[in-house]
């Protein structure tokens, strides 16, 4: 396996807490994607991390979720990680935008989701569920 690189916190400090998450493998043979809300981050090494975070495209009433990961790859706009619990799981994390939101969820208008600059906005169509 290849050297574990160190978490970037400027990728998970960013303004935005929205992220679309992929995972791989996915589900049935099929990768899983999904927009992701942070509600959480714990650096717990320079590798590894905890991230609590709303996953808006599993089923309702079980989408909220906290999972250690380590870092296998990352820079200030992606990082490749794998679950500590799931080893044989691939998760990429990006910036959620328009056009990752159109690449993976064809069937969705997502014109009302985003700002002119491209940034999530608070709208009751996109909001995270509040953990409780």
């Amino acid at each position: 396996m290849n050297e574990l690189t160190p978490v970037h916190l400027d990728f998970w400090l960013q303004s935005s807490r929205w992220f679309g998450m992929s995972m791989y493998p996915g589900y049935g043979g099929v990768p899983y994607h999904s927009p992701i809300h942070m509600e959480g981050f714990s650096l717990l090494d320079d590798k590894t991390f905890c991230l609590d975070f709303v996953n808006l495209a599993y089923a309702q009433g079980v989408q909220n979720f906290s999972v250690e990961f380590e870092v296998a790859r990352g820079a200030a706009d992606y990082q490749v990680c794998f679950a500590k619990e799931h080893s044989d799981r691939t998760y990429i994390f990006v910036p959620l935008t328009r056009k990752w939101m159109e690449t993976f969820f064809t069937g969705i208008d997502s014109s009302r989701m985003f700002d002119d600059a491209g940034a999530p906005v608070d709208r009751e169509i996109f909001r995270a569920p509040s953990r409780r």
